[in-house]
């Protein structure tokens, strides 16, 4: 399997001087450093400078995604060993409304047929645009076409399907669940304890998914896409992961955290936001200030005034004056 053969596109940076809406519809670059290396080979114990291959970004003129290349390489390497599980993280920045982004014809699918209810439309769409992206994948069935026995069964957002390729070159589909959630916290900042239910949570319905589903979509490993708010939060959801839950949990699944915390307002609160919103939440997320604050200012209809935000945010801890 390969992350759309990324080493035959010839990267390039972007050029100022290039109208957004001018850029192509996708393109690929890595980012590389010198390291100095040891050259043990020789006895005059020379140091040879080599150039390594750090991460790799996903350019489209409507988001971003950045990954390391250790993270692709793990991510490759857990969905083609079944019995293997773990967590890598990545990057997006969209730079468009939700409404404005061109999607794929999957993530397009998504967003306009009926779901299971709840108000995660955008994430679920935007999660599969990411891997129909980086892995190529492609949309099997949404969370209303799939099927579970017995009746009440947990249930997963989508399936799709990954080619992959063995060592006779033969190409094989695989079939995967994905669940999508989003990691955040309505009046507070977000802590161990919330990880700790959000995991087991999704992934207690991951497992119990995976064994109800009955065919043509039947999969045997599932992802699950988070998306979480800020860095922090990956850094919780990482440490609670590796050092708190037990194989039971964790199983064989991938969980992809994507860190999102910028123009982000359409994926955790699944609605348009005015731009006047967005400018204060885009400000609020630079500066570290949890989504509370932007709670207020949007249910106050922008006629907050700036003794009720700086008095909000004094019980935050986090003095800001903003003029509304």
């Amino acid at each position: 399997m390969t992350l759309q053969n990324l080493e035959n596109v010839d990267p390039h940076p972007l050029d100022p001087k290039m109208e957004i809406n001018s850029y192509p519809t996708i393109y690929k670059e890595f980012d590389t450093k010198i390291v100095i290396n040891n050259n043990n080979n020789n006895n005059n114990n020379d140091e040879e400078k080599v150039k390594v291959t750090t991460k790799h970004s996903i350019h489209t003129k409507d988001y971003k995604i950045v990954q390391s290349i250790t993270e692709d390489m793990k991510a490759n390497y857990i969905l083609e060993q079944g019995e293997e599980s773990g967590l890598v993280c990545n990057y997006i920045t969209p730079m468009k409304n939700y409404h404005d982004i061109e999607l794929c014809e999957g993530a397009n699918r998504m967003m306009h047929v009926p779901n299971a209810g709840g108000n995660s439309v955008n994430s679920e769409a935007l999660s599969f645009e990411m891997l129909n992206k980086m892995y190529n994948a492609q949309l099997e069935a949404t969370e209303m076409e799939l099927e579970y026995y017995p009746l009440g069964s947990k249930i997963t957002d989508y399936a799709i399907s990954i080619e992959n390729t063995d060592v006779d070159n033969n190409v094989h589909k695989t079939i995967y669940g994905v669940s999508v959630s989003r990691a955040m916290k309505y009046l507070g900042v977000f802590n161990h304890d919330d990880a700790r239910r959000l995991l087991k949570k999704k992934l207690f319905g991951v497992n119990e998914s995976t064994k109800a589903v009955q065919q043509p979509y039947i999969w045997n490993k599932q992802i699950l896409h988070i998306f979480a708010e800020q860095d922090y939060i990956f850094d919780i959801l990482k440490d609670v992961y590796y050092n708190e839950l037990d194989d039971y949990y964790r199983n064989n699944t991938l969980v992809i955290i994507t860190v999102c915390n910028k123009n982000n307002s359409w994926i955790f609160f699944d609605k348009h936001i005015s731009n006047s919103d967005l400018i204060k939440l885009n400000l609020f997320n630079n500066i570290g200030t949890d989504l509370s604050f932007f709670t207020l200012l949007t249910t106050h209809n922008n006629n907050s005034t700036l003794e009720d935000l700086t008095t909000h945010n004094n019980n935050n801890n986090n003095l800001i004056k903003v003029l509304c």
